[in-house]
């Protein structure tokens, strides 16, 4: 393990490694988990490996609870499906689930043990009215009701504002793109309705395997949230190695798949960290395909350094300047590529002068 390397980032790429750990370390091991949402994940790929009973005792119980939780999330999350289905029915309209909810769903490597805090879906830009309509008779109700939230939302944004049922209070995020209407790169989202598939034999859709990867190397990409950027990246090298098991051809698609969208660069960054922190392997064929955008030195360097700081977890000591200095830098660049500079600038006043009672800090920007 590098000095840089954390140690939660060692035991996800080889789980019987945490057998082996001294209880100090193992102890880092759940601190770091649980700071990156990472914990049930991890506690999966140890019970799928058959070692959990042979963990210390006080461990083991970290683990096991971990991995309950996620159990019981998992839960909440297919009846919410189901809910929201039906919900979606009744305008004629199909459920298409993205990220986390999707993994769950679809039984992925990467839904196993893993957390998260809202459903995300898709529907057509044409068919947000309808959805939203169908979505709040079925108790779901907006949220950021402010009147320069609403059109920050609904005149810039890839969504509308958050919704949260009123009883059971799931939130869920109802996407029309995965990229901002005024972001730097346009996507065709039409493109991806076009591949659509079902979830085994349920009337509930999710992205072409290929597709699902991209759009959460974009997420990861387009983000300037540091505490999940570790857990986002360990989704995508749990999905490429899922996907690509077995199917080798697949390597020359999804290059040629992220050029088509516009996202061949997003796509580019992503599998470098990928293999720089999970060595997953990546064929040759997929980076000479992705050469045309391959970026130039000086600002790729300055990327992936400012995410490598980034993707190690709380290691229970201040943040270094460096940290820090990534922290900001990821958080303006994910802001840059996602409005032109003029309202990025009117954006970031307002929030920072205007709404502090709600941001209070640059950092919470939406």
């Amino acid at each position: 393990m590098s000095t840089h390397e954390s140690i939660l980032v060692s035991v996800l790429r080889n789980p019987v490694r945490t057998l082996s750990l001294r209880p100090s370390e193992l102890a880092q091991v759940i601190q770091q988990g649980r700071r990156a949402n990472l914990l049930g994940e991890l506690a999966s790929r140890l019970d799928e490996l058959g070692v959990t009973d042979n963990l210390p005792e006080a461990a083991r119980d970290h683990f096991s609870s971990a991995l309950l939780i996620a159990c019981r999330q998992h839960d909440v999350v297919r009846r919410e499906i189901d809910y929201l289905r039906s919900a979606l029915a009744r305008v004629k309209l199909p459920l298409i689930l993205l990220k986390g909810a999707a993994y769950v769903a679809g039984a992925h490597l990467a839904g196993s043990g893993r957390v998260f805090s809202d459903i995300d879906l898709l529907v057509r830009k044409s068919d947000i009215a309808n959805a939203e309509a169908a979505l709040r008779l079925a108790g779901w109700q907006g949220t950021h009701l402010k009147s320069y939230d609403q059109r920050y939302y609904r005149k810039w944004m890839h969504e509308i504002p958050p919704m949260v049922h009123v009883r059971r209070e799931t939130c869920i995020d109802v996407h029309h793109a995965i990229l901002p209407i005024v972001a730097r790169t346009s996507v065709d989202t039409e493109k991806l309705f076009e591949r659509v598939q079902p979830i085994g034999r349920t009337d509930v859709l999710t992205l072409d395997p290929l597709d699902m990867i991209i759009h959460s190397a974009t997420h990861l990409m387009h983000e300037g949230e540091p505490d999940n950027l570790l857990r986002d990246l360990y989704d995508i090298h749990l999905l490429v190695s899922q996907a690509f098991r077995g199917n080798c051809n697949l390597w020359s698609e999804l290059p040629v798949r992220a050029l088509e969208l516009g996202l061949g660069r997003v796509l580019f960054y992503t599998l470098r960290l990928c293999e720089e922190v999970f060595q997953t392997e990546i064929s040759s064929c997929c980076w000479i395909l992705l050469n045309p955008v391959k970026p130039f030195i000086l600002p790729r360097w300055i990327l992936m350094v400012a995410y490598h700081r980034l993707l190690q977890p709380y290691q229970g000591r201040s943040s270094t300047l460096l940290e820090k200095l990534s922290a900001h830098f990821i958080f303006l660049r994910s802001h840059w590529l996602k409005m032109p500079l003029p309202l990025l600038v009117a954006h970031i006043t307002y929030k920072y002068f205007f709404a502090r009672d709600k941001v209070g800090e640059l950092s919470r920007i939406a």
